[in-house]
């Protein structure tokens, strides 16, 4: 069986800091265990910088600078960078344009994400077809591909 390729919205990454133990950390786990190919782009390990340093300043959480680091360490080097291409319209949140632009130019056939609303699957790329869930939705798909 071919490992999914996938792209994780970029809050996930987030989340598996605060949560070390929820559906996000399980999905990098999975990452890390070589069940899935994971894409990810330059520009997009650059920008949970700025969403940590706000958590952090705001005192909602703390995320420590060391596993802050070491994530963008293991993004960098064993995640598959492809060049960040945005899609015009594909959500109406223009910041999840770069994250779609990431899925289509890696081929992905998974793209997950807090918000799968958020993408307008009519005007996804059929070939190859990317599938857009939740977290959990995803974690159902990845469990149920691993038993075929």
């Amino acid at each position: 069986m071919t490992r999914p390729k996938a792209v994780l919205d970029t809050n996930i990454y987030i989340r598996a800091l605060l949560s070390p133990t929820g559906g996000s950390s399980k999905l990098l786990n999975l990452w890390l265990q070589k069940r899935l190919t994971l894409f990810t782009s330059k520009l997009q390990i650059a920008e949970p910088k700025e969403t940590v340093n706000v958590i952090n300043e705001e005192g909602r959480a703390s995320i420590s600078e060391d596993d802050f680091a070491a994530l963008l360490n293991l993004l960098e080097n064993r995640g598959n960078l492809v060049p960040s291409t945005r899609q015009n319209k594909v959500s109406p949140d223009p910041d999840d344009d770069w994250m779609i632009g990431i899925a289509i130019k890696a081929g992905a056939n998974l793209l997950v994400t807090e918000n799968p609303k958020h993408v307008y699957q009519a005007i996804m790329p059929r070939n190859p077809p990317i599938k857009v869930l939740s977290i959990k939705d995803a974690l159902k798909w990845l469990t149920s591909k691993a038993k075929v």
